[in-house]
């Protein structure tokens, strides 16, 4: 009850579990989204601002190398109309530089620029400064026109201008947005406790950089995981109606498909106990002959009153809830009812299914005694076969049990391989004698579906490994005779025989006896059991 109680919870916190993961998407996108807009209109409003610095700075250098006392008027015009720009003039004979409050020395302008702009350039360079003698204590974003002959023209965007509008584009407690040159070093940042700060506020849930298509800068653009906090909170907030409606619903629906298990669990008992299992039996044949050389017992169940249930639905019941080996062991009990006393030909075998639970109890060895001797007048051969369905472990005991049925002339075979947990190394490691081949690779036959060749695959490895082959659910001849050219040497399907009681089977292979002129007169086989043709 614990373990329900528990996948009853898990159910009901899995929509939870979804729905977080896609509001954190969500969110991730929406502040995506906000940054990228954010960084496009820092980008639309700088191009705007450095295309209007570089007309100032071709519209000046023609003044570059005139005296200062002539220039200075033009300059300071310029810083009139366009407050957030500061030109200077830099001729190549001059020691000095040239500004609107007249001649300046020139040498802190040369050590900024030494390293970073070549001496002798044509044309538009850009530079991040954090602190320079055009404006002083302030960062600012340098642009500088270059002629060949060693002119220059430098005008300063105050970087005050640039911060103050990257903080109107987005909030420095939500964002963090820095413009920074391609090819040099620095950055004018907002966000980050200062302009020149440089380490970060709150941690950064995602940074992008977008270049400018017009100039040689780019805008960085880092989202607070604070803001992708708040935005998921409000989204929770929103769909927190959805989730717990499916929550509930979920969790609903595994308790009711618990306890319907849990039901069934019950009516495999009770059915049990009212004798409404019975066993069919599908006949094997040898391929190459058409003989029929064994049955494969087959459980069903017929719910009184009700529709009968597939078999791999109370099988998997039964091995969720530890009735495997109790349905098995009933199973057993039907087979001894129904073939005691019968006629079978003689070199006949007779295939019961048992789970991996099963072969590994130590009450496998009684169960499988009880059953042959109940059929020792037939002295048919005893096949079990393993499903796939649950792992077969290789402890001890089930590789003792394996060694001590075979021992006693039972074989055993893996059902329908291919579908489960075998594997090579599984099946080197197990003792089998037959593989029966699922159903699902021989519909596949002349159809070029894409499990068409796991079946050749199988048959290869039969033969590698020296294990039989039993094919199942063959239903017409083109597949029994691809398998027969591969060497598979068994069968069953409607082609052959359908399922049958225990009755009609008797009947049918009197008939078939009959039809191949070795009837055996009724009774039983006599003679000491033989190993049967397909080991």
């Amino acid at each position: 009850m614990l373990l329900h109680a528990l996948l009853v919870l898990l159910a009901a916190l899995l929509p939870v579990a979804i729905a977080l993961l896609l509001i954190r998407a969500e969110a991730d996108q929406l502040a995506h989204e906000s940054s990228d807009e954010a960084a496009q209109v820092v980008i639309r409003q700088a191009d705007a601002i450095l295309a209007q610095a570089m007309a100032v700075s071709d519209h000046l250098l023609p003044l570059a190398g005139r005296p200062c006392a002539e220039t200075a008027p033009r300059l300071r015009e310029t810083s009139g109309l366009l407050p957030h720009l500061h030109a200077v003039l830099i001729a190549p004979a001059h020691p000095y530089y040239c500004s609107g409050q007249g001649a300046m020395p020139r040498a802190p302008l040369d050590a900024l620029l030494h390293d970073a702009l070549p001496a002798e350039s044509d044309g538009h360079a850009l530079l991040v400064v954090q602190d320079s003698p055009i404006v002083p204590g302030q960062p600012a974003l340098l642009v500088v026109r270059s002629q060949a002959d060693g002119r220059r023209v430098l005008v300063a965007l105050d970087g005050r201008y640039l911060l103050n509008f990257l903080g109107a584009a987005a909030p420095a407690e939500r964002y963090r947005l820095a413009v920074t040159a391609r090819g040099h070093d620095g950055a004018l940042r907002r966000g980050t406790g200062g302009a020149e700060a440089a380490g970060t506020r709150g941690r950064l849930a995602y940074v992008a950089t977008i270049d400018s298509q017009r100039f040689p800068y780019a805008v960085q653009v880092g989202v607070r995981a604070s803001l992708l906090a708040e935005r998921s909170a409000r989204l929770l907030h929103s769909y927190a109606p959805v989730i717990v409606l499916c929550s509930l619903g979920l969790g609903l629906l595994m308790r009711r498909v618990l306890k319907r298990q849990l039901s069934m669990a019950a009516e495999i008992r009770r059915g049990i106990a009212r004798g409404e299992f019975h066993v069919q039996y599908q006949p094997v044949v040898a391929l190459d002959s058409g003989r029929c050389v064994g049955v494969e017992a087959l459980m069903r169940w017929n719910r009184a009153g009700m529709s009968a249930v597939r078999p791999d639905i109370f099988f998997s019941v039964a091995e969720t809830n530890h009735l495997a080996v109790p349905l098995t062991r009933h199973l057993f009990e039907l087979v001894a009812r129904d073939l005691h006393g019968r006629w079978l030909p003689l070199d006949f075998h007779v295939g019961v299914n048992i789970t991996s639970e099963h072969l590994e109890s130590p009450e496998i060895l009684d169960d499988v005694a009880r059953l042959s001797q109940a059929l020792a007048l037939q002295a048919p051969r005893l096949t079990l076969e393993v499903t796939e369905r649950q792992v077969l472990p290789g402890t001890p005991a089930v590789l003792e049990h394996m060694r001590r049925l075979r021992a006693a002339g039972v074989r055993l075979a893996i059902d329908d391989f291919g579908t489960g947990h075998s594997a090579l190394a599984y099946l080197e490691r197990f003792p089998v004698d037959y593989l029966k081949i699922d159903r699902l690779f021989v519909s596949a036959i002349g159809t070029g579906a894409v499990n068409a060749p796991v079946l050749d695959l199988i048959i290869a490895l039969a033969a590698r490994l020296g294990v039989a082959l039993v094919a199942e659910g063959i239903e017409d001849a083109s597949q029994a005779a691809y398998l027969r050219a591969e060497g598979v040497g068994f069968g069953q399907g409607f082609l052959f025989a359908p399922p049958m009681p225990a009755d009609a089977l008797v009947a049918w292979l009197e008939s078939q006896a009959a039809a191949s002129g070795g009837a055996a007169p009724p009774g039983h086989a006599t003679g000491p059991a033989v190993v049967p043709p397909l080991a």
